[in-house]
């Protein structure tokens, strides 16, 4: 067993030794500051300001008047599932779909909504991003086996769907 176990140590010992040897080398290990070459050519690019204030930090950078940082928004999304018998339902909503040949191809690894509700009416509150434009809503009925109320829909602050395809 000793006659095994020495060359597997030598070599473990040999490969670390290696791997040490190969961080060490350009310095950055060391904690030294690695040199840029003098054949590099960097210009610093600046936004063109209105005044001649030279920014610093990020505190006293001023956004122009109007521009907001926000990337979502909500609406209020109302279903209406009476005219189909109402019941237990599961709800959801899709932001990646397109229309193929037999129908709507979903990417159910977009969806922004999923919620279950007993009834015939339902609200939510959906929040998306402020690029979309349409989304696929669907609806399941727990107590049925037939395929779900599917709607496509423009974004708007307050949707209610009563009449499904």
């Amino acid at each position: 067993m000793k006659i095994v176990l020495k060359p597997l140590v030598v070599i473990s010992v040999g490969i670390i030794a290696l791997l040490l040897g190969g961080c060490l080398s350009d310095g950055w290990a060391s904690g030294g500051e690695k040199e840029i070459p003098d054949s590099a050519n960097f210009e610093a690019v600046t936004p063109e300001a209105s005044d001649d204030t030279e920014v610093e930090r990020m505190s006293q950078l001023v956004a122009p008047e109007g521009v907001k940082f926000v990337s979502h928004t909500t609406a209020s999304l109302t279903v209406d599932v009476g005219l189909y018998g109402g019941g237990a339902a599961y709800l959801s909503v899709y932001s990646g779909y397109k229309i193929g040949d037999t129908g709507y191809e979903i990417d159910y690894g977009s969806r922004i909504l999923a919620k279950s509700f007993n009834g015939q009416t339902d609200s939510a509150t959906l929040k998306y991003p402020l690029h979309l434009t349409k989304v696929l809503v669907q609806v399941w009925f727990y107590n049925s086996a037939s395929t779900p109320l599917t709607r496509e829909i423009e974004l708007s602050e307050d949707i209610i769907i009563k009449e499904w395809r």
